[in-house]
């Protein structure tokens, strides 16, 4: 079972990307009004909870077979989750591209930011964590997000393109506690 604060913690390292994506949606955006803004701690929470509430479902119905192998799953799957955010983040180029934000543009920014939630939500099935923990995620996410939204030029100075590298090793220090 997965504590509250390993789900916290998960939150943290799974919003790495959305909050990389605001810091680079703020830094290259000119005049742009601050509602559209406000949208991306709804939009990027919203689908950091949506996306594992999709994946819980099938893993609960792979429950029965997992058994007592579950928490070495749920392990392995934030591993390679942490691992491949590592991976993005040693091959990035941290650049950051000028756009609108669009409804569209934040929906897709939102569903490529989540996708790696929907593997978390498989796992949290597969070992019968409470599905109302995905909310904790969401909010976790909104609430990082917010931040970004605050401190993103004076946090570009510090971070850079880091923030991946910070989820990546969040998750693999979760992963890590599943085994013991």
């Amino acid at each position: 079972m997965v504590s509250i604060l390993e789900v916290i913690l998960i939150g943290v390292g799974l919003s790495m990307d959305a909050c990389a994506v605001t810091m680079c949606n703020i830094l290259g955006l000119k005049g742009e009004g601050s509602r559209r803004i406000w949208l991306m701690p709804v939009f990027f929470g919203a689908f950091q909870a949506l996306m594992p509430t999709l994946g819980y479902g099938p893993g609960m119905g792979l429950a029965h077979i997992i058994g007592t192998y579950g928490s070495y799953i749920v392990a392995g799957i934030l591993a390679v989750i942490g691992l491949n955010m590592l991976r993005n983040a040693w091959q990035g180029d941290g650049a950051c591209v000028l756009q609108q934000l669009s409804l569209w543009l934040l929906t897709t920014q939102a569903v490529a930011t989540a996708i790696d939630a929907f593997f978390v939500g498989v796992s949290f099935g597969a070992v019968g964590t409470p599905l109302a923990y995905v909310l904790i995620i969401g909010a976790t996410t909104a609430v990082l997000v917010s931040l970004v939204i605050f401190l993103a030029r004076p946090l570009s100075r510090h971070l850079g393109n880091k923030a991946e590298w910070v989820g990546g090793a969040l998750l693999l220090i979760v992963a890590l506690t599943q085994l013991f």
